[in-house]
């Protein structure tokens, strides 16, 4: 796992934070060699950490989960959510987990789903499929990703929700997922403002009054849009 970032902490808080993880590790057999460095700034420290990154995989996406602080409250709701991360990682899941707690001193009424402020843990999982299959095998990835592993983590995670930038275009009750409680009213806001549908995206609010016919089901921009109904 790379890297770890600890953001206002000196070089020796750092190591001090970490010391305890490290001598268990130690203990379990787990050999671990950290390389643990101090920078001036936070963007420093990312450049440093993160090369520069070409988005251009056709045959990767991802699922993404706002696990929220229940998910962390009671040693058996802990253990349920690490087997169940785990289960993703037997199963090839490429993972990357982001701890964050979400700040709204304002509390501010927006379209943000609620269950952002309750995020202790953002992790997104990806599915990959042979980049020379058929459009018929690729759509049966997705669709069994969706039912198995991220079924599995919505499962011990009720209420909580998904972030719209990092999600798959196959996620169920997208607008649940994205928006929550939300939804309705920006329903009735989409309808005011654009009767006709004119502005679509897949899984924005109101697509689904919309349906792409693609070759093999696949969804992309290359097929028919379509009114339901």
């Amino acid at each position: 796992m790379s890297p770890f970032f600890a953001p206002n902490k000196t070089l020796s808080q750092t190591q001090a934070l970490l010391e305890p993880w490290l001598s268990r590790l130690q203990e379990l057999g787990i050999a671990v060699d950290p390389n643990t460095r101090e920078f001036p700034s936070f963007y420093e420290a990312w450049n440093a950490s993160f090369p520069l990154e070409v988005v251009q995989k056709v045959n990767a996406t991802t699922g993404s989960r706002l696990f929220p602080r229940a998910n962390f409250q009671t040693k058996e709701k802990i253990d349920e959510t690490f087997k169940h991360i785990r289960m993703s990682t037997e199963n090839n899941r490429v993972q990357v987990h982001f701890n964050i707690k979400a700040v709204d001193p304002d509390n501010a009424d927006n379209a943000v789903h609620p269950a952002w402020r309750q995020n202790i843990l953002f992790a997104q999982q990806a599915v990959r499929w042979p980049v020379n299959g058929t459009a018929e095998e690729t759509v049966a990835i997705r669709k069994a990703f969706q039912a198995g592993d991220m079924q599995r983590w919505r499962d011990i995670s009720p209420g909580a929700g998904s972030y719209l930038n990092e999600a798959d275009r196959f996620e169920p009750n997208f607008g649940e997922a994205f928006w929550g409680s939300n939804y309705p009213r920006l329903l009735k806001i989409k309808a005011q403002l654009d009767p006709f549908d004119v502005f679509y995206a897949t899984t924005a609010v109101g697509s689904e009054r919309w349906k792409l016919n693609t070759p093999g089901g696949l969804l992309n921009e290359n097929g028919r849009l379509c009114r339901v109904g």
